[in-house]
């Protein structure tokens, strides 16, 4: 499967993003506790609207996909991410940080959900090893991503780890929607 082109740029691209949105992500809480003394409980609660993000984005998957097709998707979740990083970077308030976080899990469905179909179809006669493989690297991304923003925040700290997911993630949306493009047709097998 690695020596596949397609397969190599799904798995690169999911490791990627893995590392850039979940290792920013898991700052976010101390960043608000630091910016608006609130607790850290309070402050985990406001990111998990994150999550509420992504299943607002499931009730409406099915159009967007008809509307935007892949390369949309993928394009348009990096433009949400990085209106969302943009958010928490300046937010003036909790309310606002919430609703950043909330569009953020949006966005990152937008793109991820594109990444997961494309896992599924880049090896249609070893579907279960692909998205193995896919699952993996989404979580050794994570892995290597929490680690490097560590090493941020303890040589910047937290306030350059949204500027910094806000640039990179638009960056890699653009990058996959161009590869979406050179996608070689042996990829829309039907299983």
């Amino acid at each position: 499967m690695l020596r596949d082109r397609w397969a190599r740029v799904v798995l690169v691209t999911i490791l990627i993003e893995g590392a850039i949105v979940l290792g920013a992500l898991a700052f976010v809480p101390s960043a608000l506790h630091e910016r608006f003394g609130i607790s850290l409980t309070a402050a985990g609660a406001i990111v998990s609207a994150y999550g509420f993000g992504g299943v607002a984005y499931t009730l409406v998957a099915r159009p967007l996909v008809g509307r935007l097709g892949e390369r949309g998707l993928a394009l348009g979740g990096g433009a949400v991410m990085l209106l969302s990083f943009g958010a928490l970077w300046l937010a003036s308030s909790t309310g606002v940080a919430l609703v950043a976080c909330f569009v953020l899990g949006f966005g990152f469905y937008m793109l991820h959900n594109t990444l997961q179909t494309n896992a599924t179809q880049m090896a249609p006669k070893a579907r279960g090893i692909a998205v193995a493989m896919f699952a993996s690297c989404f979580f050794v991304g994570q892995s290597l991503g929490v680690a490097l923003a560590s090493l941020i925040v303890d040589h910047a700290g937290l306030k350059w780890l949204d500027p910094l997911a806000m640039v990179l993630m638009p960056m890699l949306a653009i990058a996959f929607a161009q590869q979406l493009r050179t996608r070689p047709a042996k990829h829309f097998e039907a299983s």
